[in-house]
């Protein structure tokens, strides 16, 4: 073979080779990718300022009435003046008891002025958390007319339990659950018919609703709360002379057990257009993040209603909030 036609042979082979890897990468569909900067799609950040989303707790349908213990939730934070803002309502009638921030309280009027809406609450009834919901505005009740004077946001959803607090805060609001003890343990049956007695009730007949032990100051030590109620007919008059409806606090005090009412209400007297309160402990909660527990008590009437917080420090007991409304 000429020496002249090699290399012409070797072109002839490089080029049908080269055809033949084209035609191979055709039929197979390799896709053409282009890895220039543009084209690089840019990682998915987080919503809200680079923070990553709260994690989505699914919450089950639930029957109406029935607790859920175990739900966890994810409190959001609202920011008021750069101070740490946290609206308080009765979820059951949306009226505002007022607000925390920065271990404060403020009353509803100075509360009010606060929330923008959109605001997003957290729900407890019987210390449990029970759903989050959004809220409005605070919208004013004017007079006349009842309830006049107090102010009210409505939750979208509303609370399936009631009574229920609700929350707008960014902390662990149990960060310790109460443990109901039986309702039949005598000397907390004793420590009722004292007080009654103290009333003006002669023969109190004790009828213990509800006994929760918890340790509200975080320092190891238990406290017992005690709600009592005898009523002839619930919310309706009349009262029988002995009818009752209270809640109280035991508590060790400088080495002592002291009790300490928080809310009494007694008739030694029969009455005929008495509307007496019913009283029930809501939840044991820490509603301003200073690690202590507060007491909110639900008071229900015949057309009326109330919600009281209760802060105790040694062996005082101080309302911080309240919000009261009767036809």
């Amino acid at each position: 073979m000429s020496s002249r036609l090699i290399p012409l042979l070797i072109v002839l082979c490089l080029g049908i080779l080269a055809l033949s890897c084209r035609i191979s990468s055709s039929e197979l569909g390799t896709p053409t990718v282009d890895v220039s900067p543009s084209s690089i799609p840019s990682p998915i950040k987080p919503v809200g300022g680079g923070v990553p989303p709260a994690t989505l707790t699914i919450t089950p349908e639930i029957p109406p009435g029935t607790p859920t213990p175990g739900l966890t939730f994810t409190p959001t934070m609202i920011n008021t003046s750069g101070s740490m803002f946290a609206p308080i309502l009765d979820a059951g009638t949306g009226y505002l008891l007022g607000a925390s921030r920065d271990h404060l309280w403020l009353d509803a009027d100075r509360a009010a002025a606060h929330i923008h809406g959109h605001e997003r609450y957290d729900m407890f009834a019987d210390s449990l958390y029970l759903r989050d919901a959004t809220g409005t505005i605070a919208f004013p009740i004017e007079s006349p007319g009842p309830c006049a004077g107090n102010y009210f946001v409505t939750l979208d959803p509303a609370p399936y339990v009631t009574p229920a607090v609700a929350i707008a805060g960014n902390w662990n609001v149990t960060p310790r659950l109460p443990v109901e003890l039986s309702p039949h343990i005598q000397v907390y049956k004793d420590v009722v018919a004292d007080l009654l007695l103290q009333q003006g009730i002669e023969e109190p007949q004790v009828q213990l609703s509800e006994v929760l032990q918890i340790d509200l100051e975080g320092d190891g030590i238990n406290e017992v709360l005690i709600t009592a109620n005898h009523i002839l007919d619930g919310v309706f008059p009349p009262v029988e002379a002995g009818d009752y409806s209270l809640v109280m606090l035991r508590k060790i005090v400088a080495g002592d057990v002291i009790s300490l009412p928080l809310v009494v209400e007694v008739y030694p007297q029969a009455e005929e257009l008495a509307y007496p309160y019913v009283h029930t402990v809501v939840g044991v909660l820490d509603l301003n993040d200073d690690g202590s527990l507060e007491v909110v008590v639900h008071g229900a009437r015949w057309e009326g209603m109330r919600m009281l917080i209760f802060e105790i420090e040694g062996g005082d007991i101080h309302i911080v909030l309240s919000v009261t409304c009767t036809l």
